[in-house]
């Protein structure tokens, strides 16, 4: 049990010593570590264990088909090509990247970003470079206890710091918890600290909001068939990994926000960096038709209308002194394009069957209501059962009005995180009317935040 120094509440967080060393140099007993948690984060502090683990024992728990990295150089280049539309990259262009080309287009895809493996097994060649750095945390939807891990610990003594359960207790708890799992890399983290010149505790907060972020958006492990599982496609890890770092790094403020930002996500891969325009880019409602009803032409040109969005949306966001003034005209960005047909009869034939939240034309040309009117307006896209709204007050109080400037990021990055999970419960379906506004998303994530 941990106490709360700010609420001085009593949170039943659970943290056992699987076989790190390295443990007693972190403090769990820190009231800063659970009075920075919003209410989400809090929630799942208390039904998750958490279990601190060595190296060894990280090797072993971390899924292989997760050891993937986007290296920002590679992301460099790839956005270099996608910004040249008159000579686009071809295949010569990928020398040891992808042998083909997911889509019959020639604009370079997600897909180019990921270097292939020998044989396409094992972690790609980027993930040696961001091992220590990814893994020194991980959550598990549905573990498997694997005694192997067991055999790795390196420290089987009870005597933990203060705040963390013994070897014996931990053991046993590892054995038989049925239920989610996050498991803390105390090593690496460690590690990681010494080499950035940074107190190793900041890390670990920093690490284990990431790790609540998974479980907040209901994990990546918790689909029956693994091929369902959208983490395995690039778009989906770029999602995943820009969420849970932004629900990560909204929780830091000051020196710290700043450490945060300049010092651990400059080393971190590409898909992790992109969470610094998570607030800035919207995901548009999904389906965006009734599923099987584009075909090849249509995916195409609705492609290259979400590609003109997003560069439009940008460029007003970015020009303007105060962004969160105005709201460009959506049909004005996406003039000319399939896109603009799209917005056009959904405007005569009202939401595609299937669709969530709202009209998708209301989202964006009524976002001056958002900016001047009562902060209630976030319930009209999230429900108010919705934890996400708790994420709100970890830059405000609860009791006062929401700076102008602080609605429309958190608006947004409140709509993209309830689309995504909401997507994620849906099964992940794999239509092109769902998968390619995820893909450009996740595209644009990453073109804009390098």
């Amino acid at each position: 049990m941990i106490v709360d120094s700010k609420s001085h509440e009593v949170l039943q967080a659970t943290i056992y010593n699987l076989g790190s060393c390295a443990a007693r140099c972190l403090d769990f007993s820190r009231g800063e570590l659970w009075a920075r948690m919003s209410t989400p984060l809090r929630h799942k502090a208390v039904q998750i264990p958490v279990f601190l683990v060595n190296e060894a024992q990280m090797d072993i728990l971390y899924p292989p088909e997760r050891r993937k990295a986007i290296d920002p150089e590679r992301a460099n280049d790839w956005r270099e090509k996608r910004r040249n539309l008159d000579n686009p990259a071809t295949l010569q262009d990928l020398s040891d990247w992808r042998e083909e080309r997911r889509y019959s287009d020639n604009i370079a895809t997600l897909q180019d970003l990921d270097p292939p493996s020998p044989e396409d097994k094992g972690p790609n060649p980027s993930w040696s470079r961001y091992e220590r750095i990814v893994a020194m945390g991980l959550y598990v939807c549905n573990p498997k206890a694997s005694f192997e891990v067991l055999a790795e610990a390196e420290c089987k003594d009870d005597s933990s710091p203060t705040g963390v359960l013994g070897f014996s207790k931990a053991e046993e708890t590892y054995k038989h918890h049925k239920g989610p799992h996050i498991y803390l890399c105390c090593e690496r983290i460690v590690s990681v600290a010494k080499e950035k010149g940074i107190d190793p505790n900041l890390v670990l907060d920093k690490v284990y909001y990431h790790e609540l972020g998974h479980a907040v958006l209901k994990g990546v492990r918790c689909f029956e068939k693994p091929e369902d599982d959208p983490y395995l496609e690039t778009w989906g890890r770029i999602i995943e990994e820009s969420a849970a770092e932004w629900i990560s790094y909204v929780h830091f403020r000051g020196r710290e926000e700043l450490l945060v930002r300049k010092v651990l996500m400059e080393s971190a891969p590409a898909e992790y960096r992109s969470c610094v325009v998570f607030h800035r880019i919207p995901l548009f409602p999904l389906p965006m038709a009734e599923p099987k009803k584009w075909d090849k032409i249509i995916q195409w040109g609705i492609r290259s209308g979400l590609r003109r969005f997003y560069e439009g949306w940008m460029n007003h966001w970015m020009n303007l002194r105060f962004p969160m003034r105005l709201c460009p005209d959506m049909l004005s960005l996406v003039e000319g394009t399939l896109l603009e047909d799209w917005v056009k009869s959904l405007r005569q034939q009202g939401l595609p069957r299937g669709a969530f939240f709202l009209f998708f034309d209301y989202l964006f040309l009524s976002l001056n209501r958002l900016i001047s009117g009562p902060i209630s307006l976030f319930y009209d896209v999230i429900s108010p059962a919705d934890p996400f709204w708790e994420i709100e007050r970890v830059t405000t109080n609860p009791g006062t009005t929401i700076r102008p400037r602080s609605r429309l990021p958190f608006f947004l990055a409140g709509f993209n995180l309830s689309a995504w999970r909401v997507y994620k419960e849906l099964g992940a379906p794999r239509e092109p009317e769902y998968v390619i506004p995820l893909e450009e998303f996740a595209a644009a994530l990453i073109y804009f935040s390098l």
